[in-house]
C-alpha cells in the first residue's frame, strides 16, 4: 500500500470519528398501523415514521391504490404526534413525536373506499422508503344507511320465471319461489348491491346456477381497480343444476392479471380477502351439475354449506376451496357424488376451514385433499393449507388402495407449472411445497380401512376408526 493511500485512509477515519453520531442515519423506519372507520363516516390512517437516530419529525406521503408512481398521492403530512416509549427505542431518539394521523373526511372516503394504503417516508438523509405494512390496509367501505334488502318485484320474478334464456341476470333482491317453480337464467348476485340478499327457493329449481361475485370498477381518483363484493347472502331450500361460483377479485377474467400482480406483492392475502364475498350461507341446497358444483374462489371467507346434498358426477373436484380462502365451514352434508378425476373436496392453499360431520357415499379419487397449487397461471399462492379441522366425517366407500380418502400435503410441488411463479421471496414462489401443517384429522369413520395419508408435519391425527 502506498504512503498516499495510507494517509487518505487515516484522514477518512479521523473525519468519521469526529462527525456527530446523529449525522449518520441508520435508515428510515416506520409502520402503517391501520385504518379505522369512524362513526361520522370519516376514516383514520395512522402509524409512525422516523429517520433512525434523528430527532427531527419526518414527512410521510400517503398514496391510495398503489405505491408512488402507480397510485394516487392523497396528501403529505408530518409525523410529529406523541408516540410510545418503544418507538423511541426503535428510532434511537429521545423525541416523542414520531407518530402520524391522517383523517379522510366522509366525502373523500366515498371517493377512495376500497383502495389500499401505501405510505412513503420522506427521509432527511435518503433514500425514501415505503413504510412497513404498506398495502395491507384498505379504506373501509362505509356502512350502508339502509341494511334492508328489497324483495324482488312481481315483474322481476315474472321475468325470471318466463325467460327461456340461460344468459345471466343480475338479481340483487330477495327471491322467494314456489316448489314447482323453475328458473332458466343464471342468477348473479353482484357487488355491494347484493349485500344481504336471500334466495328461498322452497324446493324450486335453478337450472343454470348462481354466481355470487364482485363487480369490477375503475376508480377515477386513483386510476386503480376496486372489487366491491356482496356479503351476508343466504341461499336455502334450492335445487341447483349448474355450477355455483363465489368469486371476488377474479370475477372478471379480463382482469385476472390484476390478481397475478397482487400476488407478487406482500399482503396479497389481505387484499383478496378484503375484495371477496364474506358470510355466504348455503342451507338445505341440492347441488347438481357435471362441473365443480361449488367453486369457492380466491379470498372468500366465512362461507358455510350445511344440511345439503351433492348429487351426480363431476370431472373435477365437487367443492373447490381456492387459494387464500379461509374460515369456511362444510358441515352435515351428504355427498352422493364423486369426481371421476379428482378428490371430492379440494383444499388448495385454504386455511382455518371446518369439514365436519359429512357423509361421503362415493369416493373414486379421494375425499378431502389439502395442497397448494404452486405456480398455476403464474399466480403465487401465499397462504398454506393449514389449521383445517376434518372431524366426524363418514366415508362409506373408502378410496382404492394408494388413493387415500384424506391426504394432507397431496402435491408438494408435483406439477409441471410450479416454476411459473418463480422470482419472488415469498409464498409458493419461494417454496413449492404444500406446507400443510397444524391440521387436525380426528374421529372420522371409514368402511374398509382407515384411509389417511400425511406427507407433512406437524399435524394431528387421532381417534379415527372403522364403521361398526
Amino acid at each position: 500500500m502506498s504512503g498516499k493511500t495510507n494517509y487518505f485512509l487515516i484522514f477518512l477515519l479521523a473525519i468519521l470519528i469526529l462527525l456527530p453520531a446523529k449525522a449518520i442515519a441508520y435508515g428510515l423506519k416506520g409502520y402503517v398501523d391501520g385504518t379505522r372507520l369512524n362513526s361520522d363516516g370519516s376514516v383514520d390512517i395512522w402509524g409512525w415514521a422516523c429517520d433512525d437516530g434523528d430527532e427531527r419529525a419526518l414527512s410521510v406521503h400517503i398514496y391510495l391504490g398503489a405505491e408512488a408512481g402507480k397510485g394516487k398521492l392523497y396528501k403529505g403530512i408530518i409525523a410529529n404526534r406523541a408516540n410510545e416509549a418503544v418507538v423511541n427505542e426503535v428510532c434511537h431518539t429521545s423525541n416523542t413525536s414520531h407518530r402520524y394521523l391522517a383523517t379522510l373526511p366522509a366525502s373523500d372516503v366515498a371517493k377512495y373506499t376500497g383502495q389500499f394504503v401505501y405510505i412513503h417516508g420522506i427521509s432527511q438523509h435518503g433514500p425514501n422508503r415505503l413504510l412497513k405494512n404498506s398495502g395491507r390496509y384498505a379504506i373501509p367501505r362505509p356502512l350502508s344507511a339502509n341494511s334492508e334488502t328489497a324483495d324482488c318485484t312481481t315483474s322481476q320474478k315474472a321475468s325470471l320465471l318466463n325467460s327461456v334464456s340461460a344468459s345471466g341476470v343480475i338479481t340483487n333482491c330477495n327471491l322467494t319461489l314456489n316448489p314447482t317453480d323453475r328458473i332458466i337464467p343464471r342468477l348473479h348476485i353482484r357487488g355491494l348491491e347484493g349485500n344481504g340478499v336471500v334466495y328461498d327457493c322452497r324446493g324450486a329449481t335453478l337450472e343454470n346456477g348462481i354466481s355470487i361475485e364482485a363487480s369490477t370498477t375503475l376508480n377515477p381518483y386513483t386510476n386503480t381497480y376496486d372489487y366491491p363484493s356482496p356479503s351476508n347472502v343466504t341461499i336455502k331450500n334450492c335445487t341447483i343444476n349448474k355450477q355455483v361460483i363465489v368469486n371476488g377479485m377474479a370475477s372478471n377474467p379480463n382482469y385476472f392479471n390484476n390478481v397475478i400482480e397482487s400476488s407478487r406483492q406482500l399482503w396479497h392475502v389481505e387484499r383478496v380477502q378484503f375484495y371477496a364475498p364474506k358470510n355466504i350461507v348455503f342451507n338445505n341446497v341440492t347441488f347438481g351439475g357435471a362441473q365443480t358444483k361449488l367453486y369457492v374462489h380466491i379470498g372468500t371467507t366465512n362461507l358455510s354449506v350445511r344440511n345439503s346434498r351433492f348429487i351426480g358426477t363431476s370431472e373435477h373436484a365437487v367443492i373447490y376451496l381456492d387459494a387464500e380462502t379461509a374460515f369456511n365451514t362444510i358441515e352435515n352434508n351428504v355427498f352422493d357424488t364423486t369426481s371421476r378425476l379428482r378428490e371430492v373436496i379440494a383444499v388448495d392453499g385454504s386455511a382455518h376451514n371446518v369439514i365436519k360431520n359429512n357423509v361421503f357415499n362415493r369416493i373414486a379419487k379421494g375425499a378431502v385433499h389439502t395442497y397448494r397449487n404452486c405456480g398455476e397461471r403464474g399466480l403465487i399462492r401465499h397462504q398454506t393449507p393449514d389449521h383445517n379441522l376434518i372431524e366426524g366425517n363418514t366415508f362409506n366407500n373408502s378410496s382404492p388402495a394408494n388413493t387415500w380418502a384424506v391426504w394432507l400435503a397431496s402435491r408438494n410441488g408435483n406439477r409441471n407449472y410450479c416454476e411459473d411463479d418463480s422470482g419472488y421471496a415469498f409464498g409458493s414462489s419461494a417454496d413449492n411445497r404444500d406446507l400443510s401443517r397444524h391440521n387436525i384429522v380426528q374421529y372420522n369413520y371409514f368402511q374398509n380401512y382407515v384411509s389417511i395419508k400425511v406427507d407433512e408435519t406437524p399435524n394431528t391425527v387421532h381417534g379415527n376408526g372403522l364403521i361398526n
